[in-house]
């Protein structure tokens, strides 16, 4: 045999072995969705009718308990984003059979575990249209984590600026979470706020120099940026604007805050405080999809 016949065999076989890769993945990715069983449940985002505003960390959660849910009780299982700002920023939450689904009244499993409720439904009906976003019962498995992340994967145009983000900040890195009550959106804290106190307190005590600093607060920001020199995640030399996903529908910050997501996808670690007794779903769930390891701490206000 030649050396040019070697070569040649040689790139086919690289060729056929790339294209077995891309064809694995695409089996998998299309498992998620795939249509096997005679019922199917739909999954329906709709925040930019204020049907279903929750945070995209609690959307998220809800979207693992009915993907269980599913894989457990032969059902289809099928998400539709479409009418949701998350649809401007991730790959794969707009349904091709949006049109026939767009006007369906759903049913909400808000903070409940929806399995009887299912099951009523499904006695007159093939497919049943709901919003979730309900905790899953079962610790995450590896299956449930790939389609954690497929839910997650951003646009195309989203990563481009995500990868100038990331470019900006050190390589191995972990985040410093503080979480304030949502009115800050509207009305910032100030530094003689107790909560700003103790975060800033609990910071001081922690912060390592690859830390970058996460918070609701942009007056937080500015105060441990000035005290600390800690590293976060601007735009353009400004604090970026950011939202509460589950409640905006202003494109920009919407964008900023998913920007956010994705690098903590990439953390080494995270540190997380909140005000509120349940741990933020904007850090807990990437945590536990993407294997990073978490503390939450919970801050109460009144006690302080």
């Amino acid at each position: 045999m030649t050396e040019k016949i070697k070569r040649i065999l040689l790139q086919l076989f690289v060729l056929l072995f790339i294209f077995s890769i891309i064809l694995y993945i695409t089996d998998i990715e299309e498992g998620f969705f795939e249509t096997i069983h005679q019922k199917t449940v739909y999954l329906i985002w709709r925040n930019k009718t204020k049907d279903t505003n929750h945070g995209f960390g609690d959307k998220l959660r809800g979207a693992i308990y009915l993907y269980q849910h599913c894989k457990k009780n032969n059902l289809n299982f099928k998400i539709d984003g479409t009418n949701d700002i998350c649809s401007k920023f991730l790959k794969n939450i707009v349904s091709p059979d949006y049109d026939t689904i767009k006007n369906k009244e759903l049913t909400n499993l808000i903070n409940i575990e929806g399995d009887a409720i299912m099951k009523d439904l499904f006695i007159l009906n093939n497919t049943i249209y709901v919003y979730s976003n309900t905790w899953p019962i079962d610790e995450l498995n590896a299956d449930d984590k790939l389609f954690g992340r497929f839910i997650c994967e951003p646009t195309d145009e989203l990563k481009t600026e995500l990868k100038a983000k990331l470019e900006k900040i050190p390589e191995k890195f972990g985040i410093q979470h503080f979480r304030f009550n949502d009115v800050v959106f509207k009305e910032d804290v100030t530094s003689v706020n107790p909560t700003f106190q103790k975060y800033f307190s609990l910071l001081s005590q922690t912060i390592q120099p690859t830390d970058i600093l996460f918070t609701n607060s942009n007056n937080f920001k500015k105060y441990a940026k000035d005290h600390f020199h800690i590293k976060t995640i601007d735009c353009d030399g400004e604090f970026c604007k950011v939202q509460h996903i589950g409640e905006s529908t202003d494109h920009e910050s919407v964008k900023n805050s998913f920007i956010e997501f994705c690098i903590l996808t990439k953390a080494k670690y995270i540190k997380s405080y909140s005000c509120y007794e349940w741990p933020s779903g904007f850090v807990y769930w990437p945590a536990k999809i993407y294997d990073i390891p978490i503390e939450t701490t919970y801050i109460d206000e009144e006690s302080l």
